[in-house]
């Protein structure tokens, strides 16, 4: 477990470590008078930095932390409302810090009673374990043993690699739109190749019975793996790295286009290998996948009060589509399934026909369907389904991808300036 006075880095020198600290110091100065100590439980600096393992990169010969500064709020007796009013105080003041210490802060809110009764995810599991107490009640989140390795949910996993595997096909997109991308662009893409990479790592480790909050104790136990090909414990050993040190510099050289196809055959070999265990199926290609998906929709992961009365609500709110033209060619269950199990589960079922080469046309048709795409080509569906995909995990999601010169309603793009484009800009895949 992680205390205050531990480490923000998992490679860094004595002066960054110095230079986070500093930082955090004047986060939780400013942001302490702002806050009534009565309507917090505890503000945590979670992710990379508040597992020890923040990224460093090295810079004129000066280390600077790689990453996003990831703040969370957990409130006690405040409602929604009080809730958004204690983030709309705060955003405008981190905006301020963000750009006196040249380092991005991030600032989520959930509430304590929410963490009450919350599923295991990979977020919560991995805050509870990687985490530096900034404020409030340091035994609170190590507290929360509901959140543990065994009560991992298969079905967050899956998202958790879909949405990594999402900033490659945003990545496809910006090949498609800079043939010879600038250094901005180009960094962005390895970037987002590199967490695709370390996401589908970590979907393998916990289909593995192996998954761990940790990136280096992930790194190590995938080291061990005999089931894994050299190919594959290569690139993740290489993504690892880089998220500890990152160098751009061998990168600079390379075909982007061709590494990324490259990239993405292994990745599928990856995804076939976690939803065969996640389906108890065997899976050798896309064939039939989509039934599979949605049929098991159909009844949740862990059944509770509350997970039957959302796919009840989800069934009851879509019935229309029932037998709609996006659904054609599945059975009934397959479509009771696909309505029951919402947006989310419906854009993890079609995500491999959004970004891998040589799946079904059947499948495609389906996609293209169930998106409302204008049609069967990878553009079009590529631009529907990161339209979907982007308003459900931020909807802010426009604005980064405008940000990066890409547009989703138009084929027409103006070509931004590259001063313009934050190569950090793409940060709304908030797992682990």
């Amino acid at each position: 477990m992680n205390s205050h006075t531990g480490r923000y880095t998992a490679k860094g020198g004595h002066d960054v470590e110095t230079a986070i600290a500093a930082i955090l110091e004047d986060v939780t100065k400013t942001l302490s008078p702002l806050m009534r100590a009565e309507s917090y439980r505890t503000l945590a600096l979670i992710g990379g930095y508040g597992k020890g393992e923040g990224g460093v990169e090295l810079v004129d010969g000066i280390e600077r932390p790689h990453n996003n500064l990831d703040l969370l709020l957990i409130t006690r007796n405040c409602d929604r409302a009080a809730q958004d009013a204690i983030k709309a105080t705060l955003d405008p003041v981190l905006v301020e810090l963000s750009r006196k210490h040249e380092i991005g802060m991030d600032l989520g809110v959930t509430a304590e009673e929410t963490l009450a009764h919350a599923p295991c995810l990979v977020m919560w599991y991995d805050m509870r374990f990687g985490h530096h107490t900034l404020l409030g009640d340091p035994q609170f989140l190590p507290g929360l043993t509901q959140f543990s390795a065994e009560n991992l949910l298969a079905s967050d996993i899956r998202d958790l690699l879909v949405n990594r595997g999402s900033l490659v096909i945003i990545n496809d997109m910006l090949l498609a739109r800079y043939p010879d991308p600038p250094r901005n662009i180009r960094r962005t893409i390895i970037k987002h190749a590199m967490k695709a990479i370390i996401g589908y790592g970590d979907a393998l480790l916990f289909f593995r019975g192996e998954y761990n909050w940790s990136y280096v104790e992930k790194l190590r136990r995938m080291q061990l793996r005999t089931d894994v090909s050299d190919g594959f414990q290569t690139l993740y050993q290489q993504a690892c790295n880089f998220r500890f040190n990152p160098d751009y510099a061998p990168f600079e050289q390379i075909d982007l286009l061709a590494w990324g196809k490259e990239l993405c055959g292994e990745l599928e070999k990856i995804h076939l290998i976690c939803e065969s265990a996640r389906l108890h199926t065997s899976l050798k290609d896309w064939n039939e996948y989509a039934s599979k998906c949605f049929s098991a929709a159909l009844m949740p992961e862990r059944v509770t009060l509350r997970s039957v009365a959302v796919r009840v609500r989800n069934l009851i709110r879509d019935r229309r589509k029932l037998g709609a033209t996006g659904s054609q060619g599945l059975s009934l269950i397959s479509q009771l399934g696909c309505l029951a199990g919402g947006q989310k589960a419906m854009l993890s079922t079609v995500f491999p026909a959004v970004l891998y080469a040589d799946v079904p046309v059947s499948f495609l048709q389906l996609t293209a369907g169930l998106l409302e795409a204008s049609g069967t080509d990878p553009d079009a569906i590529r631009r529907a389904y990161l339209k979907r995909w982007g308003h459900s995990n931020d909807v802010n999601f426009h604005i980064t991808m405008e940000r990066l010169g890409l547009q989703l309603e138009s084929a027409i793009e103006p070509v931004p300036q590259e001063s313009s484009v934050n190569s950090n800009a793409v940060g709304v895949v908030k797992h682990a």
